[in-house]
C-alpha cells in the first residue's frame, strides 16, 4: 500500500515539475518572440506583461494545451519534411532520366 502512494505522490510532483517548466519555457518564448518584433521599448515591455499574465496565469489550461499541440505538429511537420524531401529513397525500378544531374555527362579531367 504505501509503494502505491510513493508512485501516486511522485507522478503528481513530476507532473507539476514538468508543468512549471513548461510554463517557464512558454514565457521565454514569448518573451524572445515580442522582443524580437515590436524591440523593448514601453510598449513592448507593457505587451510582453499582459501577455504572460494573461497566457500563464489566467489561461494556462486552455494556451498551455494549445502550445503543447504546437509544438507537437510542427515537429511531426518538421520531421515529415525533412524525410520526404531529404532521407526518401526512390521507388526501385522508377526512371530517374528526368533529374539533370543523370544526363549531364561526366567530364574527366
Amino acid at each position: 500500500m504505501e509503494l502505491n502512494i510513493f508512485f501516486v505522490l511522485f507522478f503528481t510532483e513530476f507532473f507539476a515539475d514538468m508543468g512549471l517548466a513548461l510554463k517557464i519555457f512558454v514565457l521565454i518564448a514569448l518573451v524572445s518572440f515580442i522582443k524580437s518584433n515590436l524591440g523593448t521599448g514601453p510598449f513592448a515591455v507593457i505587451l510582453m506583461a499582459v501577455v504572460c499574465y494573461f497566457v500563464l496565469f489566467d489561461q494556462w489550461k486552455l494556451f498551455g494545451g494549445i502550445y503543447v499541440l504546437y509544438i507537437m505538429f510542427f515537429f511531426g511537420l518538421g520531421h515529415l519534411l525533412v524525410d520526404f524531401f531529404f532521407v526518401a529513397q526512390h521507388a526501385p525500378g522508377e526512371d530517374m532520366t528526368h533529374i539533370p544531374s543523370h544526363n549531364m555527362p561526366r567530364r574527366m579531367h
